[in-house]
Formats: C-alpha cells, sequence, structure tokens
C-alpha cells in the first residue's frame, strides 16, 4: 500500500510541475553541448621564423605545416657564387673548398656530389624520378630513402618543432638537425639524471 501511494505521488509531482521547467529540462535533454571556439593565436616569436609551406606532405588529419627555412645560412657563400653553370665535383688537393664536407652518407654504393645534387646547379637537388627540389626541401630527397622517419617527421614525432605547440606549425628540415653528409649522430653517453639529497631512512 506504501508503495502504490509512493508512486502516485511521484505521478502527481510530475505533472504538477511548470511547464516552464518542463520545456527547460527538455531543451537541455535534446540540445547538443555548445563547444565555445578558441582562437589560438601563434607566439609572438613566429613571426620572426622565416618558414615556408611544406611541399607535398602534410601533417596529422591532412593538416599542413611550415618548414623552416635554411637559405639565409648560405647567404655569405651561396652555391651559384662558385658553381655557376659548372659540375660539382668531390674536394680534391686542388681545390679544398668543400674539405669539410665527409662523404658518408648512402655507405653502399658512396655517392659524388652530383648524386644528389643537380650537375648544372648543386643549389637544387635532383629526385629519384629526375625532378628538382630546392635546397629548402631536402626533405623530399631525404624520405626517398627514409619513408619512415619522413612518416615520423610530418606526424611530429621525429625533428623538432618550432614556435611552440599552440597554433601553426613549424619544424625545422631534415638538415636543420643532421649533417646531410653525415647524418649518423656519434654515440655519446646519456647525460646522469641529477642526485637529489634524501632524508636519512627514506627508501
Amino acid at each position: 500500500m506504501n508503495a502504490t501511494r509512493c508512486l502516485l505521488l511521484a505521478l502527481v509531482l510530475t505533472a504538477c510541475r511548470a511547464p516552464a521547467e518542463q520545456d527547460e529540462h527538455a531543451a537541455a535533454a535534446d540540445s547538443t553541448p555548445v563547444v565555445p571556439s578558441v582562437q589560438l593565436e601563434p607566439p609572438p616569436d613566429f613571426a620572426s621564423i622565416r618558414t615556408l609551406p611544406a611541399a607535398g606532405v602534410t601533417g596529422p588529419g591532412g593538416v599542413p605545416f611550415a618548414v623552416q627555412v635554411r637559405e639565409p645560412a648560405l647567404h655569405h657563400a651561396p652555391c651559384s657564387s662558385c658553381h655557376e653553370g659548372a659540375r660539382p665535383t668531390p674536394a680534391s688537393g686542388e681545390d679544398r673548398t668543400h674539405a669539410d664536407v665527409v662523404l658518408d652518407h648512402p655507405r653502399e654504393p658512396r655517392a659524388p656530389c652530383a648524386g644528389c645534387h643537380d650537375a648544372s646547379d648543386p643549389a637544387r637537388l635532383v629526385l629519384i624520378d629526375g625532378s628538382v627540389a630546392p635546397l629548402e626541401e631536402a626533405y623530399r630527397l631525404c624520405a626517398q630513402c627514409h619513408s619512415s622517419q619522413a612518416k615520423d617527421w610530418a606526424g611530429g614525432a621525429h625533428g623538432k618543432r618550432l614556435a611552440g605547440w599552440r597554433g601553426p606549425r613549424a619544424v625545422l628540415n631534415c638538415t636543420g638537425c643532421h649533417d646531410p653528409h653525415r647524418p649518423r649522430f656519434e654515440k655519446r653517453m646519456p647525460v646522469q639524471y641529477p642526485h637529489l639529497p634524501r632524508p636519512r631512512g627514506a627508501h
């Protein structure tokens, strides 16, 4: 009997609820959640980084990203100042201009300069299909053999991102970290973690 009375009381209270209150609850149940749009502004130092859109590759979800321009680092000695129409050759005893270049890549077979550089213009890179790419798009040349690393680089798991994690994405080119002629990093001991003083009796 008590259960019946409680049920009747609940039905009466529900029926007596104010129409405005009923409409409010119905609207809340039927409407989709409103997500506020947040406009992410790029960090202030982003404007100082010279970049170009990545050519022929996008990041996660097909979102384009930019690659830092390396050309200004070569402004003091552009390739064309010595190689205007000339065939690039390895450094010899007579010409020590590129004596500091250690050609250790690829290991097999050992490729001359023209294996990657355009014979008529060393400031351009030659791709496997015979097309050319500027030095700024070295990642296109590297990706031909290092597809796994290139996929991770485009996805953000390999390489270095510049100017923070919000807003537009800009990254270093492969040659921003690796010497293109000797890309393997030398082995080195890992840095030890700091030794923090521990109170006596602590485990």
